[in-house]
């Protein structure tokens, strides 16, 4: 039997706000889960004659969904469909 099942998210990485709206949790449990490493977050860049990387958080919100998926199905046989 192969189910073939389609997750549709709005884009690819998400701010923690967005984040926060689209799961309906508080934008500081989303910060307390960057911190422990529960949610993967897109890498920041130190631009020229910086010290400190700037911007904001991204996360990788179709990774999440991905993981989030495979875990209550039991298996990897989904589709990711990332539109607006």
């Amino acid at each position: 039997m192969t189910e073939l099942i389609t997750i549709k998210i709005p884009r690819e990485t998400v701010t923690v706000k967005e984040f926060a709206a689209f799961e309906g949790m508080s934008v500081h449990t989303v910060y307390k889960w960057t911190a422990d490493g529960r949610l993967d977050i897109a890498p920041k860049v130190i631009n020229k004659d910086k010290k400190r990387p700037g911007g904001k958080t991204k996360i990788l919100y179709a990774m999440y969904k991905a993981k989030q998926a495979a875990m209550s199905l039991g298996h990897s046989r989904f589709q990711i469909v990332i539109s607006a």
